[in-house]
C-alpha cells in the first residue's frame, strides 16, 4: 500500500528533532491500526482509546530513541501497545471485584461462630495464651517473645506447637 507524503522513515528522523507536524502525521497514519490492534487486545472502546493515547505518548517521549525495522514504525508502534495493553489487563485484573454471594453471614452469626475459639483460647495455659498473644496477635518472633517471657526459644516453639495443634484439633472437631 503506497502512502501520501514522506515515508515514516522521514517522518521518524523529524520526530527526532521535535517536530510536532511529524508526529501528527504519523498519528493521522497509524492511530486506526494501532485502536483496533488494541480493542481486539482489551476488548472495549474506552480502554482501547486510552492504550492508543499511551502509544503515541511513549512514541513522542521515546522519539530520540524510536528505531524503525524497516521503512514503518507500525511494528513498533504495535508492540508498544502490546505492552501498554498487557499493563492494562493486568491492572484491571488486580482490581476486579467478584460480587458477594447472597447468604453471607451477618455480622451476629460470624461473632457467634467465633465463640468455640474463645472456649478453646480461655483453657490454654496463661503462658501459652501469652505466648500466642506475642506469637500470633503481636506479631512477635520465637525470640522476641522468649526475651520477654524470660524463657527459652524453645520452650516458645514447643508453647506455639501444642497451641495450634490444640486449636487445629478442636476446629477439626467443630467441622464434623
Amino acid at each position: 500500500m503506497t502512502q501520501a507524503g514522506p515515508s515514516d522513515e522521514t517522518l521518524v528522523a523529524a520526530l527526532a528533532r521535535g517536530e510536532r507536524l511529524a508526529f501528527s502525521l504519523l498519528y493521522k497514519r497509524h492511530a486506526a491500526s494501532v485502536l483496533k490492534f488494541a480493542f481486539r487486545l482489551v476488548g472495549t472502546d474506552g480502554l482501547s482509546e486510552d492504550i492508543l493515547q499511551e502509544t503515541f505518548l511513549t512514541l513522542w517521549s521515546k522519539r530520540t530513541s524510536v528505531r524503525l525495522v524497516g521503512d514503518s514504525v507500525l511494528p513498533w508502534l504495535l508492540v508498544t501497545c502490546r505492552n501498554h495493553s498487557s499493563n492494562a489487563v493486568r491492572k484491571l485484573a488486580r482490581r476486579r471485584t467478584e460480587p458477594l454471594p447472597d447468604d453471607i453471614p451477618s455480622p451476629m452469626d460470624a461473632a457467634a461462630d467465633t465463640d468455640w475459639l474463645r472456649a478453646e483460647w480461655a483453657q490454654l495455659s496463661p503462658i501459652d495464651r501469652r505466648v500466642c498473644e506475642l506469637c500470633l496477635v503481636d506479631g512477635l518472633s520465637y525470640a522476641q517473645a522468649a526475651a520477654q517471657l524470660n524463657i527459652t526459644t524453645s520452650a516458645v516453639a514447643k508453647r506455639m506447637q501444642r497451641s495450634r495443634a490444640r486449636l487445629r484439633e478442636a476446629s477439626v472437631d467443630r467441622a464434623q
